[in-house]
């Protein structure tokens, strides 16, 4: 076995749970975090960019989370042929669903962000990873980890706003 397939192997043996979290957490389908895991893996093999990344767990992360938003991206243009229902019911299942298409207009709003601020918002909100592995990962200061973080919130807490009916100030805040 060569040293590529090798270092592919290990990772899934130590972050493969992680990894699958993320893309569950982004997808909301356990099916869909397992075809995207199984993609990422074969991706991953086949090319030398994780062998030359500074940071190969940070690099894959980053590749699973743009693959689950690549993903996104694809269902919301076969959807938008079809009109959403906005009329809210007052059942229990209708509040699961109301809930359900919140986190999708948010996880929508979070793709729509600018690459970096995308990926520090999910590192740090999502992953709840600490600014010093943001700060790493982004080849940035922790300072400026800091700052990216948090305009992509401004930028997040703006798009939901007009988004929602009511302001969303606390819907996402600092742990």
């Amino acid at each position: 076995m060569n040293d590529d397939a090798q270092l592919v192997l290990s990772l899934l043996a130590e972050q493969g749970s992680r990894l699958q979290a993320l893309l569950l957490r982004i997808t909301l389908r356990e099916d869909v975090a397992e075809d995207l895991l199984q993609e990422l893996f074969l991706r991953l093999s086949r090319g030398s960019a994780l062998r030359r990344a500074r940071d190969p767990v940070g690099y894959a992360v980053t590749t699973a989370t743009r693959l689950a938003f690549d993903w996104r991206r694809s269902q919301r243009r076969r959807r938008d042929a079809a009109p959403l229902v906005q009329e809210p019911v007052a059942t229990p299942v209708a509040c699961d669903l109301q809930d359900r298409q919140q986190l999708q207009w948010v996880l929508i709003a979070i793709d729509q962000l600018p690459r970096r601020q995308r990926d520090a918002v999910v590192m740090r909100y999502l992953e709840e990873r600490p600014y010093e592995e943001i700060a790493a990962a982004l080849g940035a200061s922790v300072h400026h980890a800091r700052a990216i973080c948090y305009r992509g919130i401004v930028r997040l807490r703006k798009a939901c706003a007009q988004t929602f009916a009511t302001p969303v100030e606390d819907a996402v805040h600092e742990p």
